[in-house]
C-alpha cells in the first residue's frame, strides 16, 4: 500500500511539472536595469509560486536578442509583435511583460501577459508607487505579479512540454 501511495505522489507529481505553460519575464521601460532585475527576480518567484506557469530562463539570451534589434537600440522600444516571436522561439507559451518608467517621481508599472499562440492579451494591469527602498520595489513587484496573475483566466489550455 505505502509503495502504491508513492507511485501515484510521483505521478502526480511529474504531471504536475510536465503540464505547466512556460512563461518567459522581460521588464523593459526606463527604470534602472538594477530596478529591472530586482522585479523581474520578484516576478520569476510570483510566477513560479503560482502554480500555473513555470518561469523559464530569459535573461541573457532573451534580452540579447531584443537588444540586437535595431529598433530597440534606438528607441528602447520593442513591438509586441517581436516580443511574442521571442517568446515563441525561446519556448514559452507566454511572456510577461513589465514596462517600469518613473512617471512625476515615482515608479509606474504597466503589466501584461501574452500568449504567443494566438498574440492575445491574456490579462493586463498598472500601478505606481514611490520606491525609494528595496523593501518599497519589491512591494511594487508583489503588486504587480499579484493584480495581473488575479486576471489570468486559468481555464487556458495546459501544454504538455514533454513534446
Amino acid at each position: 500500500m505505502k509503495r502504491f501511495i508513492l507511485i501515484l505522489f510521483a505521478i502526480c507529481v511529474a504531471f504536475n511539472t510536465i503540464a505547466k505553460n512556460q512563461i518567459a519575464i522581460y521588464v523593459i521601460g526606463d527604470a534602472s536595469e538594477a530596478y529591472k532585475k530586482v522585479v523581474a527576480s520578484a516576478l520569476t518567484q510570483a510566477v513560479n509560486r503560482d502554480g500555473h506557469f513555470q518561469a523559464v530562463e530569459r535573461t541573457n539570451d532573451f534580452l540579447g536578442a531584443l537588444g540586437s534589434e535595431v529598433s530597440y537600440q534606438s528607441s528602447g522600444a520593442v513591438s509586441q509583435s517581436r516580443i511574442i516571436e521571442l517568446g515563441r522561439q525561446f519556448g514559452a507559451q507566454y511572456v510577461f511583460v513589465v514596462d517600469l518608467n518613473n512617471v512625476l517621481g515615482e515608479l509606474y508599472a504597466s503589466s501584461r501577459i501574452l500568449n504567443v499562440e494566438n498574440n492575445i492579451i491574456e490579462a493586463a494591469s498598472d500601478t505606481n508607487s514611490v520606491v525609494s527602498s528595496m523593501e518599497q520595489l519589491k512591494n511594487l513587484a508583489k503588486e504587480i505579479s499579484t493584480a495581473t496573475l488575479a486576471e489570468m483566466p486559468y481555464n487556458v489550455e495546459i501544454k504538455n512540454n514533454s513534446n
